[in-house]
This record gives structure tokens, C-alpha cells and sequence, in this order.
């Protein structure tokens, strides 16, 4: 499973795979999709985790800007699912449709 990390190389690059290091959790050094890539899939599904994550799931929710929440640059072309917990779910305000 992907993971993504603020920052310009993850949105501006139209290769599918690239690295990526210096992340803020371990390992420092890993692969990523890029947007562009995960943009291209038919249905999108992001499943999600933890309190730690509620901000990033509502700023995400809530049209942020994808450069500080890269999940935020999600656009499906048949359907984005968001999978999430409890926790998780938490910030998101009753009403959002991320259709």
C-alpha cells in the first residue's frame, strides 16, 4: 500500500512510481505512487486509520489543498472511496460528499 508525504514531487511528477526520501516516519526512504498515477485508476479506495489521522481525513474531506494534504488531489474517475474508522472519522463534518 501506498503512502504519501506532503510535498511537490509525489504531485508534479507524471512518472507512476517514484521514490521519495527524508519522510517523516520510517522507513526515510520509500516508493510512492504520484498523483497522477493514482488518478488514472477507475476506483480509488482510501482506507483509513486512527485519531491521529481525523485532521488529515477532514482538511482532505473539506477541499484542502493537495499540496499539504496530498489526499486532497484524489479525483477518481469512476468512484473514490473513503474507508475509515471511528477515530478517523471523527473531524469530518455530518454532510460531506466527496462526490
Amino acid at each position: 500500500m501506498p503512502s504519501s508525504f506532503p510535498g511537490p514531487e509525489v504531485m508534479r511528477d507524471d512518472r507512476v512510481v517514484i521514490a521519495v526520501r527524508n519522510c517523516p516516519k520510517p522507513p526515510p526512504t520509500r516508493s510512492t505512487l504520484t498523483l497522477s498515477a493514482i488518478n488514472t485508476a477507475a476506483e480509488v479506495w482510501l482506507v483509513v486509520a486512527g485519531q491521529a489521522k481525523a485532521a488529515a481525513v477532514a482538511a482532505a474531506l473539506s477541499g484542502a489543498d493537495a499540496q499539504a494534504v496530498p489526499a486532497a488531489g484524489v479525483h477518481r474517475v469512476t468512484a473514490t472511496r473513503w474507508w475509515l474508522d471511528a477515530p478517523a472519522a471523527s473531524e469530518v463534518s455530518p454532510g460531506v460528499d466527496d462526490s
